[in-house]
Order: structure tokens, then C-alpha cells, then sequence
């Protein structure tokens, strides 16, 4: 780079290009705009087009996973083909967040940190080794190993002593997001992404170069050092003018035979600073002396608009809706008192929405919690020795599993249900003369109205038990906290933000029960027991874990009258409109029909 005189560059001065600046208001909207280049250099080039002759060039790397996500199918109907000079970074995969859960509750003081990273290894050797572990995965694991080998190797040089555990997760946290892996590729015959330096000696004819701020380009990073600038240039040691002409070398040959090429920068702030245009583009539009058309990327933003729900015609048969179901369960009777429109919408109308992978993780993490417990009961049972590991891969191996939730199952959750498991049998080992019947136990029983008209009303229970004459009926819950319960007419109150539901579904189980001539599996008992049992905070203590409360032959009249008066209620002919007089506004923060939902807007003729 240094050999270059000012008549080197009379080849990008004479070429005909084609050359746009284009700004963006924020990095994510890069997506976007490269599917729109994409499709411009398509219409523009024509049939003749080449999916080699197009390279996208990534000064901010970051910006790589975003943008594969966004490519098309095809280009000039061919099938898109892509190589890929970068690698995926591990920190932005699910993988990363097993090991930083992993470090983070394993690497602490009083043990040598040789040791503890023998077990780190130990556990990404277990994680690639797996059947179901991806290639990727497999790749990913491959690399850490050798790469945290290579750390031990370091540590052998200085007293480990020395080194505080806070300091080592930091360490190695950085060390595992340096890691890359690489994306299978066709490199010859696709569409090229690659990084800046990357791109030496190549030459293409429609180019994109991505991240094109003063930030990116050149990208000298931490100019920090004990030697002296001074110093630096008398001994020829790299220096930041060296950093900077190095990658203006880059740039200005990316120029010289390309026949389009469109650079974006994003103009969001980074680090309290807002990004500017590379130095590189001032110093062409100056001095190239050519014309460089510039624009402002028009990002729409998409605001969701609600539907105008229509609510004074008759409701839909409600009677005939709740006939269909195999059995009206606690989970359908607790969104009835939070809301009843909700009901209506989710339970009647049955309008879903799309599950989000926060929710399947939820739900798969509770499945397996439940299906463990059952059978680490069972096993404690038949006098089978409990080994919390080998229930949870029993769990995972039973054939009732969503193909959903079991995909997002990782590592860091199996972990977490042996843990809760641990937890269980404390509690279980606490009280001896407790005796366990029966888990995921399913019942149901029919109620029957003044109206001659019945319903069936059913549950699962998650596990019950027998301690002298009494039934114990428990429910287990891997979040929240223990509720405040006053009596059985709280449970059935609509307006009270603070309703107990999960008392509420225990003591419908605990109703179920009760003088119930189909449960010939159960022993006889005089009175229930109902039990709440919070499984992360059982070490805290029973006063923080378990929310327990007796049900007798009172406490069964008074639930029973309340539950007649609440079905009594849902099955009156009704319009759409009646549906919105009940319910309280807790309900509505996380609601999924809020776009359809009149509740808080409705105008004289009660359409919105």
C-alpha cells in the first residue's frame, strides 16, 4: 500500500461505475435492503446474470447471520447458491448459552480450575456426542475443546492460584466467543459473502458492501498501547496510518472493475455515538470526479391495526361449543373468570395465535419436569434406585411428546429438571409417612344443573398421594410464587386481580374427587388435602414452597354451589357484547386478543 502514487489510480477514475451511497436509520434494516438490491441487480443485469459475478461484502460482520436469513430462494431462477468466506459465530447460537449457563454455575472457588475445566470439556464432549446434536453443533463442540485444551496448556505456565474464578469466566467467556463455525458453501459457482479483507485479489461485477461507516472501514479497533506512536514509525511497527492504508488498499481495488457497486451504513448511534459515513466514500466523493448518486433508505414501519370486531350480534352457541369438548378442565374455567371475551375468543370462537419459541421452551420444560417426576415416583415406588439423570432421558424417550417442544430442549434444561427432581425427593424424603398412589392421574365427573342439563367437568392431576385417612392432592409449578388465598368466594370473583387460579384448579381437582363413584382406584379416605408445591423454592423452606389448604365436606358444598352458579352463567344464551361485562385488567396486560378486542373502545353503536 505504501508504494502507491496518485497516477496508480487512474483506473478507478477512468472506469465506468456505478456507484450509490445509501443510508440506514438502524443495522437490522440491512435485511431488508439487500433483498431489494438483490432483486434491482436481477431486473437490471438480465438473464446473463452469474450468481459468481455478485459478491456482498460485510465490513461489520456482525450483520452476517441477519443477513443469510434474508436471502432469497433463487436468483434468475436458479436455485441460490451461497459461499461464505466468514463462520457463524458461536456466541449468537443456542450452544453459547448452554456453556454460559454451564460456566457460570459451575466454575467457582475451592476447586483447582484444571479440574473445573476438565468438567467443561466433559460436557461439550457429551453435548457433540449426542445422536440428536446437529453437525453444526457437533463442529462447534470440536473447536471449543481444542481451543480450551490449548487454555489448560496456557494455565500450566503461571500459578493458578494466582488467578481469581470471577477473572477465569470472564477469560474464558471471551475465548468461546471468538469461536466461529463454518457454513457449508459453494465456492465457486455462488453468490459471494465474504469480509473486507477477504475480498484481496478478487474481482466482481455487482458489489454490495455492507457496513460502510467510519466505525467498519477501515476498522483499526483498540489503538491502545505502551509503545509509543514515535516509537511505532522509527522501528517500522505497525501503527495506525499502516492499519488505515492497509484497508484503504482494500477498498479502492474493490473499484476497479466492478460495474455496480452500492455501499450502505447504518447512521444509528454506537457507543453513545452516532455513526458517520467511512472516510473513504468523503474521499471518492471529492475526488473522483464522477457522479455518486446518494439516498436515504425509506424503512416502512409496519404498525398493526385493529380489527373492527363486530360484538352486538348472538354469541355462538356456547352450550353446543362446550358439549364438543372432551371435558370443561381447570385451565378452561380459570380464562373464563379472568376474562370471559378471552373464553370466547380462545375457547369457543377457538381463534389461536402463533406460538413463539419463548412459549415452546416454556411448555417443553414443564412437560418435562412432569414427565420425570412421574417416573421417579413410580420408580421410588417399586423400590427402583433414583438416578435423576436417567428419568429425564426416559421422559424424552416416552412417544407422547410434541415434535414442537421436544426440539427445544437443550442441555441447560435437562440440567435444571435434575436439579428440580433433587429438590422433589428432599421434599418427598421429609415426610415418611407419606405414602405415593398415583401420578398424571386423569378424571372427571359430570355436573349436573337445576335445568336438568349437565356438563362434564375432568382434570389431570399431577400427582396423588395418602397420609393416614387423608388424600393429597399436589400440582407442581416451576415459577411464580405462592398466591394469596381468603375463602372459596375469592376463587370465583372476577373483579380480583389477585385471584388464586392455581387454588382455584386444586380445589376443582380436590371437587372432582369427592363422592366420585369413577375413581375405583382410589383408596377410601374422610377428607382432601390440596398442595401447591413451587419446585424451585423447596430450599427455601415449606413456608415459601408449599401453599397447602384442607378441603372437607364444607368446603365441598360451598365450592360446588359457586361452581353451579359459575356454569350456569357461561351457558346462558348471551350476545357477543354480554362477554365484555366481565373480567379484570391484569388480564388484559399479556392477552393475545388485544387487535380484536373492543373492550376499552367502544364507541355508541359498540363497534370499534
Amino acid at each position: 500500500p505504501e508504494s502507491f502514487g496518485r497516477l496508480d489510480f487512474s483506473q478507478i477514475q477512468n472506469a465506468k461505475h456505478k456507484i450509490s451511497i445509501t443510508e440506514i436509520p438502524y443495522a437490522s434494516a440491512v435485511a431488508g435492503y439487500v433483498s431489494s438490491w438483490l432483486k434491482e441487480v436481477e431486473r437490471s443485469a438480465g438473464e446473463g446474470l452469474q450468481q459468481n459475478q455478485i459478491a456482498i461484502i460485510l465490513a461489520d460482520e456482525t450483520l452476517l447471520p441477519l443477513i443469510v436469513r434474508y436471502l432469497p430462494e433463487s436468483i434468475n431462477g436458479s436455485a441460490l447458491s451461497v459461499n461464505i468466506t466468514m463462520g457463524y459465530p458461536l456466541a449468537m447460537s443456542g450452544f453459547f448459552v448452554q456453556l454460559e449457563k454451564f460456566i457460570e454455575q459451575n466454575i467457582k472457588d475451592g476447586t483447582p480450575l484444571n479440574e473445573q475445566i476438565d468438567l467443561l470439556i466433559e460436557f461439550v464432549d457429551c453435548q457433540g456426542r449426542k445422536k440428536e446434536t446437529k453437525n453444526e453443533n457437533k463442529e462447534a463442540a470440536y473447536r471449543i475443546i481444542l481451543l480450551l485444551k490449548d487454555f489448560q496448556k496456557s494455565l500450566s505456565l503461571i500459578s493458578q492460584d494466582d488467578i481469581p474464578h470471577d477473572f477465569a469466566k470472564k477469560i474464558l467467556l471471551k475465548l468461546l466467543k471468538g469461536v466461529s463455525m463454518p457454513y457449508e458453501s459453494d465456492a465457486i459457482n455462488g453468490l459471494q459473502i465474504m469480509g473486507v479483507l477477504e475480498s484481496r485479489n478478487l474481482d466482481f461485477r455487482y458489489i454490495l458492501f455492507v457496513g460502510a461507516s467510519d466505525n467498519n472501514i477501515p476498522n483499526i479497533g483498540n489503538t491502545a498501547s505502551f509503545i509509543p506512536n514515535t516509537i511505532r514509525r522509527a522501528f517500522n511497527l505497525t501503527s495506525v496510518e499502516k492499519k488505515v492504508s492497509v484497508f484503504a488498499y482494500y477498498f479502492y481495488r474493490l473499484l476497479q472493475r466492478a460495474e455496480t457497486i452500492d455501499f450502505v451504513y447504518n447512521t444509528g448511534s454506537q457507543d453513545s455515538k452516532k455513526n458517520e459515513m467511512s472516510r473513504f466514500l468523503q474521499q471518492i466523493k471529492t475526488e473522483l470526479g464522477q457522479e455518486i448518486s446518494q439516498h436515504v433508505a425509506n424503512i416502512p414501519i409496519k404498525i398493526e391495526t385493529p380489527v373492527y370486531y363486530d360484538m352486538s350480534k348472538p354469541a355462538y352457541n356456547i352450550e353446543e361449543a362446550l358439549m364438543k369438548k372432551k371435558y370443561l378442565s381447570p385451565s378452561y374455567l380459570n380464562v373464563y373468570l379472568d376474562c370471559s371475551l378471552k373464553f370466547y375468543f380462545d375457547k369457543v370462537l377457538d381463534i389461536k395465535k402463533r406460538e413463539e419459541k419463548e412459549d415452546l421452551i416454556a411448555l417443553a420444560f414443564g412437560s418435562l419436569f412432569h414427565h420425570a417426576a412421574q417416573i421417579m415416583e413410580e420408580n421410588k415406588k417399586n423400590k427402583i434406585r433414583t438416578d435423576y439423570t436417567l428419568c429425564v432421558n426416559k421422559a424424552l424417550e416416552t412417544e407422547d411428546w410434541d415434535k414442537d417442544q421436544k426440539e427445544q430442549i437443550a442441555g441447560i434444561h435437562k440440567m435444571m429438571v435434575e436439579r428440580y427432581l433433587e429438590n422433589l425427593d428432599t421434599f418427598d424424603s421429609k415426610d415418611k409417612e407419606r405414602e405415593f398412589l398415583l401420578a398424571e392421574f386423569e378424571t372427571e365427573k359430570m355436573l349436573r344443573l337445576d335445568t336438568e342439563k349437565e356438563l362434564k367437568i375432568g382434570g389431570k392431576i399431577d400427582r396423588i398421594d395418602k397420609k393416614g385417612n387423608t388424600l393429597v392432592i399436589c400440582d407442581y409449578k416451576t415459577g411464580g410464587n405462592i398466591g394469596k388465598y381468603k375463602d372459596v368466594g375469592s376463587l370465583f370473583d372476577s373483579s380480583d386481580s389477585q385471584r388464586y387460579s392455581y387454588a382455584f384448579q386444586l380445589m376443582l381437582y380436590a371437587w372432582l374427587l369427592w363422592e366420585n363413584p369413577n375413581n375405583e382406584t382410589l383408596p377410601a379416605f374422610d377428607n382432601i388435602m390440596i398442595e401447591i408445591i413451587y419446585i424451585h423454592k423447596i430450599k427455601l423452606g415449606r413456608e415459601q414452597s408449599i401453599f397447602a389448604l384442607s378441603y372437607d365436606q364444607s368446603t365441598h358444598s360451598e365450592f360446588d354451589k359457586y361452581l353451579k352458579e359459575l356454569i350456569r352463567q357461561m351457558m346462558q344464551e348471551k350476545t357477543e357484547k354480554d362477554f365484555l361485562e366481565q373480567g379484570n385488567s391484569k388480564a388484559c396486560t399479556y392477552c393475545d386478543f388485544t387487535l380484536i378486542c373492543p373492550k376499552y373502545n367502544l364507541s355508541g353503536n359498540d363497534t370499534i
